[in-house]
């Protein structure tokens, strides 16, 4: 059955959780649906609250003892201000005084006996105390914000939460499965580790693979997912997923928010400079020269991306190789198109948000702006402004800045607020990881976005930029057919009665 309006519901604080405004009703329904699992995932689209349910969710649990959030930095300030509205104490890790923090947080005592701690993803290894104190008193709950950076089971990062002990454990993620279908049975294997023991039993249950050989052995060649029906019904007791504008489930057949804008795409095709063209051409051969002594090998995923990254980062730009590192510098055709999309938005009073996967890309474009002078105000995210990022996500959120330009990597997920001042977005390139690229997209495409969303891609001609662009396009459709998209729904037969 559904439920239509607002629903009211009893949470342990004694204050009544409550979805209003449109149809948000299906946030209740999926903290009743979970409240009682000691694992659960949401792995409802990007843009669609799953930061507000899990806070409700931690209010639905029925457990004592503290709550432990994992989260990129860029979200801390969403999870303190859903769990202060509803009179939790929260604490943050402190970068610079991390154990001295978390100590602090131990010792508080508070009226209600809850409370929050929030840390990163990066902190975790670098924090055995987590674990060592869990040892002694299991946290009453741990929520993985972006769950889908435990992907990795062998990750210092990865092992260091398995290794902190909870009674119950939430994780979220719009995209739980990215890179490899191989990747989600971490995220599962975390929430239920008895149930999901062994990787290689999972990777020949689930993943479509053919065996390669080479003059070194075989390997086992990754073509996409399998029996994902089986799946879905084993996970579905403890899994939620909800579309944006698409059915997900037999009660939601035009998604959870089809109130929201149209999104659209567009192409800007570039012709890369002489200059380009040439150094492009010369690593397109080192390239091939390097795959030609590789032939016979099984070639590893990461090397072949790494060598179609640094054509990438040609097609970007002019670009050398010095002591075995790139350098990205002017000409640059896509910069070129960037300006021209720039100024007919500053002409129109209409803001921008640039994404590259390349920092030296976005450093290339601020140079390029500051020239403008006050012309344009801007600012950027990426991994290199850490102590001055979340201002500028700030300052772009209310409206103070004309452009947001930064790194996938750094601002494609876990930020809330750029779709209150901007629609237009702009990829000088893309990652490839088809999951990162759609996370970054739903920084506009989602609740509180008041126009259509307009995603133009740059692509130079004759580049890896189209081949790119096909890959993932595959890519996308097994995530999808992993995570119960492909047939609008999950498993009606085992949702039936729900």
């Amino acid at each position: 059955m559904g439920y239509q309006g607002t629903i009211p519901t009893s949470s342990r604080s004694g204050r009544l959780a409550y979805v209003t405004e449109k149809d948000y009703s299906f946030q209740a329904e999926d903290v009743e649906k979970l409240k009682d699992r000691k694992g659960r995932l949401n792995a409802s689209q990007m843009g669609t609250g799953k930061t507000y349910m899990g806070a409700e969710l931690d209010l639905e649990t029925d457990t004592t003892g503290a709550t432990l959030v994992v989260s990129p930095l860029g979200n801390f300030d969403n999870w303190k201000e859903r769990f202060e509205d509803r009179n939790v104490p929260v604490y943050e890790v402190d970068p610079k005084d991390r154990d001295g923090s978390f100590r602090r947080f131990r010792n508080a005592k508070v009226p209600q006996g809850h409370k929050v701690f929030i840390a990163h993803w990066q902190a975790l290894r670098l924090m055995p105390a987590l674990s060592v104190v869990s040892r002694e008193k299991p946290f009453g709950h741990i929520i993985a914000d972006e769950v889908h950076r435990m992907q990795g089971r062998k990750t210092k990062q990865t092992r260091a939460l398995k290794a902190i002990r909870a009674n119950f454990r939430t994780g979220l993620s719009g995209t739980p499965v990215t890179a490899s279908p191989a990747g989600y049975w971490s995220v599962l294997n975390w929430l239920y580790p008895d149930q999901y023991t062994s990787f290689w039993k999972f990777f020949d249950q689930f993943v479509d693979f053919e065996l390669q050989y080479t003059a070194n052995g075989a390997y086992k060649k990754v073509k996409g997912v399998k029996d994902e029906d089986l799946l879905l019904k084993q996970i579905e007791p403890y899994y939620v997923r909800h579309l944006k504008r698409e059915q997900c489930c037999p009660w939601h057949p035009e998604g959870v928010m089809p109130w929201l804008p149209d999104k659209y795409y567009s192409t800007k095709w570039v012709d890369l400079t002489p200059q380009q063209r040439k150094a492009y051409h010369s690593m397109e051969k080192d390239m091939l020269s390097w795959v030609g002594t590789h032939e016979d090998e099984p070639l590893a995923a990461g090397a072949a991306i790494a060598q179609l990254t640094r054509l990438q980062q040609f097609a970007m730009a002019y670009a050398t190789i010095d002591d075995g590192k790139i350098r990205l510098a002017e000409p640059s055709s896509k910069l070129d198109a960037v300006y021209e999309i720039l100024e007919e938005a500053l002409d129109n009073g209409e803001a921008l948000v640039i994404f590259s996967q390349f920092s030296q890309a976005i450093s290339l474009l601020a140079e390029r702006m500051r020239k403008m002078g006050s012309k344009v105000k801007w600012g950027t995210y990426t991994g290199q402004n850490r102590s001055e990022r979340e201002g500028v996500k700030r300052a772009f959120a209310n409206g103070d800045l004309d452009v947001f330009a930064g790194t996938i990597q750094a601002g494609g997920e876990a930020i809330d607020g750029l779709q209150n001042y901007c629609s237009t977005m702009v990829f000088l390139d893309r990652t490839w990881s088809s999951s990162a690229n759609n996370q970054a997209e739903d920084r506009l495409d989602r609740d509180g976005q008041t126009k259509p969303v307009h995603i133009i891609d740059i692509m130079a001609r004759n580049t890896v930029d189209l081949g790119r662009r096909q890959k993932l396009i595959n890519q996308w459709a097994w995530i999808r057919k992993m995570l119960g998209d492909e047939k609008g729904r999950i498993q009606d037969e085992v949702t039936q009665g729900r």
